[in-house]
């Protein structure tokens, strides 16, 4: 089974980590909803697309025997052996993904305890990690767009015998207009994003789902919610407030034991900065910059807010 990236642990592994946090925080674990995101071939984007699809069929079985019951079926990035025009046609994405499904179903089987999994499909979405291009790029979700990607995978999944299935499809990735990189913040404005808004009440069933809303103000949270955008997906700001927290505590130690000869600090930035440049896979492709710049951001990306001013669209990016 492969290994989840960043945590080097598979789906069942992983599940056994947060039910045994919830235990001894007794969270009641019946409140827990473990979901799969991006789940598709990006991780082996490099290899020929029958063997990426076969890697990501076990993945995906993986997330589904393990009791995961939201899945993103994401197989719209292109793999070696794709045509060189990106991106991936949509039609091709909508197979794979339905391919996917297929065996995520044949996989649900095996947990008949379990409820069916709900899908999340789309490919109006920036890679796993968030974006790299200029905000100037960034645009809303066309409604043609928005329905043509339903149609697709609906066609998809009739041809799989997947009716079951699509019926539980419950969300749409779309690009209401925000997005993040290394050192810039994109904010929500809904008088853009009225159209998509109004467009995803006439889907019965589906609600969107929008990506990358990670330090939007709590304001802009609110409307995102008010205009429809039921499910809001975050990450790196949980993982840069937790970094705050433990860099905090790492300086009051460091000053408090210079008061104390005989221990030793844990230079717990040091150890991180060093552990990053032991295995820079999975960051080196989002920072730029001189060893400095990289340095710095090795330690306070994705984003050091403090460097953001009230109109983080006026901030340019490093050359």
């Amino acid at each position: 089974m492969d290994l989840l990236a960043y945590t080097g642990l598979t789906p069942a592994g992983f599940e056994e980590l947060i039910q045994g946090i919830a235990a001894r925080m007794n969270f009641p674990s019946q409140s827990i909803l473990l979901g799969g995101d991006h789940l598709g071939p990006f991780a082996w984007k490099d290899e020929p697309a029958a063997q990426a699809m076969a890697k990501s069929a076990r993945m995906v079985q993986g997330y589904i025997r393990a009791g995961y019951r939201k899945i993103h079926l994401d197989a719209s990035m292109a793999c070696l052996d794709d045509e060189a025009n990106l991106p991936l046609p949509k039609t091709v994405s909508a197979e794979r993904a339905a391919q996917l499904c297929s065996l995520a179903e044949e996989a649900s089987l095996d947990a008949p305890n379990l409820s069916p999994p709900v899908y999340v499909i789309g490919t109006e979405v920036p890679i796993p990690g968030g974006g790299q291009g200029s905000e100037n790029l960034l645009q809303i979700t066309r409604l043609e767009d928005a329905t043509e990607t339903i149609d697709l995978f609906h066609q998809a999944f009739a041809r799989h015998a997947l009716q079951s299935a699509w019926e539980r499809v419950a969300a749409l990735v779309v690009q209401p207009g925000v997005e993040f990189s290394e050192n810039r913040l994109v904010e929500y404005d809904r008088e853009k994003a009225t159209g998509l808004s109004r467009f995803i009440e006439q889907i019965p069933g589906i609600v969107p789902e929008a990506h990358s809303t990670d330090y939007q103000r709590p304001e802009h949270l609110r409307q995102l919610v008010e205009d429809h955008f039921a499910i809001l997906k975050v990450g790196p700001a949980l993982t840069f407030a937790f970094r705050e927290a433990v860099f905090v505590l790492a300086r009051m130690e460091q000053e408090w034991l210079e008061h104390h000869g005989s221990a030793r600090p844990s230079h717990l930035m040091d150890v991180v900065s060093q552990a990053m440049q032991r295995n820079p896979h999975y960051w080196n492709k989002y920072y730029r910059g001189n060893e400095g710049e990289i340095a710095f951001d090795r330690i306070y990306i994705p984003i050091d807010l403090t460097r953001l001013n009230r109109d983080p669209r006026a901030i340019q990016p490093r050359q």
